[in-house]
């Protein structure tokens, strides 16, 4: 076992992450002395690490995995030496924490630009259009899961489905777009019937955005409408991370559940 063998070698404690990205969010915030992340490649080959851990009692390996739908329609699983992130993965949680989002645009975008736009759609909030945008798309995730209907909803084109008069998804182009990554599986009228059939109720967005389709979105939005040329996904994506400060992290429940998991076992996580 992999984790036996890192053992041998370095003491710390291990922090292991689905993959490069969750790295490259969290590092910053770690106590390099005292632990350091191991990338699984994916929420299955996390947990099912995990469970060996957990089997095997080895000490101080603790796994931060994306909370996706935990808790969204049912009660969350609870697994010992598991924590998830606060919303549905780390990308998600840091633009949701304290003003990230605003200091992302305000830097990357033309401020009179934006809120003209925004005005005119009737939005005054850059985080609340992002949410509503990706959010459907959240939706359709969870619907196509649950439905099966093997829409390829991977790297989904969220740009795509975005009205840019409105700042608001167009459930009809969402539909056709989505029927057409299902190689025939579903027709769009049928996905369309589902989306329109849906209502929010005390579901909160913000559970449903996952941070490809958040930074889809902003990305595509602060580019062409709000006058940040440059901004691509990657760039977005940077910026997100980069914003998400030690005073942001240490609001969010991640990092409170970690650190106590931490002082439990006498190591400290987190360099915040």
């Amino acid at each position: 076992m992999e984790i036996e063998m890192q053992r041998t070698r370095d003491q710390r404690t291990i922090i292991l992450v689905e993959g490069a990205n969750d790295i490259a969010v969290l590092e910053p915030h770690l106590d390099k002395g005292e632990c350091w992340p191991l990338p699984t490649g994916g929420k299955v080959a996390l947990l099912a690490t995990i469970r060996l851990v957990n089997e095997n009692r080895f000490k101080r390996v603790l796994g931060i995995a994306d909370r996706d739908w935990e808790g969204v329609r049912a009660a969350a699983v609870r697994i010992p030496n598991i924590i998830y992130t606060d919303f549905y993965d780390i990308d998600a949680t840091a633009l949701f924490s304290g003003n990230v989002c605003q200091r992302v645009v305000s830097s990357h975008c033309d401020g009179r630009t934006a809120e003209s736009q925004l005005a005119a759609a009737g939005q005054t909030d850059p985080l609340a259009v992002v949410v509503a945008i990706a959010s459907e798309v959240g939706l359709l995730r969870l619907l196509n899961m649950e439905n099966q209907w093997g829409i390829k909803i991977r790297d989904f084109p969220t740009h795509d489905v975005i009205d840019t008069a409105s700042l608001q998804v167009s459930r009809t182009r969402l539909a056709i777009i989505a029927a057409g990554r299902s190689r025939g599986a579903v027709r769009a009228d049928k996905v369309a019937a589902e989306l329109s059939a849906w209502t929010w109720g005390a579901y909160n967005r913000r559970d449903f955005c996952s941070g490809h389709d958040l930074i889809s979105a902003l990305s595509f939005i602060m580019k062409n409408l709000w006058g940040g040329k440059h901004v691509g996904s990657e760039t977005a994506g940077r910026a997100i991370r980069a914003a998400f400060s030690c005073t942001e992290f240490k609001a969010t429940k991640l990092y409170a559940e970690v650190k106590n998991w931490g002082a439990t076992r006498g190591v400290s996580i987190w360099c915040c």
